[in-house]
This record gives structure tokens, C-alpha cells and sequence, in this order.
């Protein structure tokens, strides 16, 4: 037992973050099964159930009422929730986030569905307070016990949704950027060199978990990823700006291309429905 809790004892901040996401997992077990504090997170829950294999992959809503409203003019939800398409009701929120609960659904029952949000928020917590013992030694136990009891991440880190996991996302991607330089030693003969420079795959990384945030969870995210690169267009000068963006932007646009191709699929735009829906209206009611 001792041994087992050694690497905790030496990594306050893990230790921490631990301790909190497992708080989050006991709030989240407290909600009265299949009832939710939100419409949005009751109608995620429908659109994970959606997904099922009927002659081929659906992820349409089944509707029990088609019988008696077979020109769909009475579905019991809001406008903006739903939309319409060859006959089927298609919930608006990315499809992604439902598939990625299934299977801890299908594992846990009831209580599989916060698994990810407490995790995703935990990791945040986590990556936040490493981030910030590096730029202040001492601080990152307090900024992890800030954010995770403090801010919304509690919150949402309870709730089925995804905020959490497109934010753990972005937070991973920022970590990632910033701690991206590398100081390797080289030997050449007896002596010992250094060299100092950015790991590329790190750089990929961060540029992939953005793009994961944006183009598979939240589309807002979009506008985190806009500011992330001007960042780094802003503060890296000369040759280190042009070895950061070009596997940055290549681990983003790996990740984008297939998450657009899905977004496509389902709903006909590389954006998920919801923000299609919104985006090609002039209003966003």
C-alpha cells in the first residue's frame, strides 16, 4: 500500500488532481439515475442511445410517436435541438462525444456516463498545476486546488457533457507548446554538449489536441485554436517561429481532415450541426 502511494506522496499535484476527480466522480453518483440537471445533457444521453446498428450504422433519434405524427410537425423538442433530414430526427450536438461515452455506458451503467467528464476534468486540473509549478515553484498545488474547486470545471466535470474533455484538450495542447523545448545531452568524445531546441512531436501533439477540442467537441473552440497560433506568430521570432508552426499546423490539420470528413458525413457541413445551424443563420436563437 505504501509503495503504491509513494508516487502520489512525491507529486503533490497529482496527488491532488487524483483527489479531486475522485470528488467529482462522488458528487456525479449522487444524481438519481437516468435524471439530468440540463436538457442539453438529457439529450445528449438520447443521442448516445441513438447510436446503434440497424441494416448499417444509425445515429438517427428514434421517434416512438411517428405513428401518430408521421409528417414529424409535433417532436417534444426545442427547434434548436433537432433538425430534420430525409425523414429523421437528428439531434444537433457532435456525434463524437456520445461515442466516446458508449462504451463506459455500456460498461457502468448510469454511472459510466460521468466517467469521462470527471477524468477530462481532473486531467485539467492536473496539466494546470504542473504548468504552473514550472513558471512559479510552489504555486501549482494552489492554482490545481483553485481551478478544480473554484471555476466551472467543477461543475462541468460532474455533468454529462463535454466541456470538460474539449477543454482538457485545449489545456493539453497549451501544456504541451510550453513545455515543448528540450535540452538533450550529447556526448562527442569525453565532452558533453547541449542542445537546445522544440520537440516536434510534442508540437504535433499540442497542434492534434486542439484541433481534436475544436473540430470534435466545441466548435468555439475554433476561436482558442485562432489565438494559440497568433500567439505563437507574436512571441516566437526568426527561426524559432517557423520550427514551431509547421509540425504544429501539421498535427492540426491531421486531426482536422478526418474529424471534417465525419462532421460531413453526419450532418452535411465540416462543423458540427449545432454551430452549422447557428452559423448559417443570422440570429443564434
Amino acid at each position: 500500500m505504501n509503495r503504491a502511494l509513494a508516487p502520489l506522496l512525491r507529486h503533490p499535484v497529482l496527488a491532488l488532481s487524483a483527489g479531486i476527480g475522485l470528488l467529482y466522480v462522488a458528487i456525479a453518483l449522487l444524481w438519481p439515475s437516468g435524471v439530468f440537471w440540463s436538457p442539453d445533457s438529457n439529450l445528449k444521453y438520447v443521442q448516445m442511445l441513438s447510436l446503434r446498428w440497424d441494416d448499417g450504422l444509425r445515429f438517427d433519434m428514434p421517434y416512438p410517436g411517428r405513428t401518430l405524427d408521421p409528417d414529424l410537425q409535433a417532436v417534444p423538442l426545442g427547434p434548436t435541438f433537432y433538425e430534420i433530414r430525409q425523414g429523421n430526427i437528428h439531434i444537433v450536438w457532435p456525434l463524437l462525444f456520445a461515442a466516446m461515452s458508449l462504451p463506459f455506458y455500456l460498461l457502468f451503467g448510469h454511472a459510466g456516463l460521468f466517467l469521462l467528464p470527471a477524468a477530462s476534468g481532473a486531467g485539467t486540473v492536473y496539466l494546470t498545476g504542473r504548468l504552473t509549478e514550472r513558471l512559479r515553484p510552489g504555486a501549482g498545488v494552489w492554482a490545481a486546488l483553485v481551478l478544480g474547486l473554484t471555476t466551472p470545471v467543477l461543475f462541468y466535470s460532474v455533468m454529462f457533457w463535454e466541456h470538460t474533455v474539449a477543454v482538457f484538450c485545449a489545456t493539453l495542447g497549451a501544456y504541451l507548446l510550453l513545455t515543448a523545448r528540450r535540452s538533450a545531452p550529447l556526448r562527442e568524445g569525453t565532452a558533453r554538449a547541449r542542445r537546445d531546441g522544440s520537440s516536434p512531436w510534442r508540437l504535433a501533439f499540442a497542434g492534434a489536441a486542439i484541433a481534436f477540442a475544436a473540430g470534435g467537441l466545441r466548435a468555439e473552440m475554433y476561436v482558442y485554436a485562432a489565438g494559440f497560433f497568433l500567439a505563437v506568430l507574436l512571441f516566437h521570432q526568426g527561426r524559432a517561429r517557423w520550427a514551431t508552426l509547421p509540425p504544429l499546423a501539421a498535427g492540426a490539420v491531421v486531426t482536422s481532415l478526418p474529424l471534417w470528413t465525419l462532421n460531413y458525413i453526419t450532418n452535411g457541413s465540416p462543423l458540427p450541426l449545432n454551430a452549422a445551424k447557428n452559423f448559417s443563420t443570422v440570429t443564434l436563437d
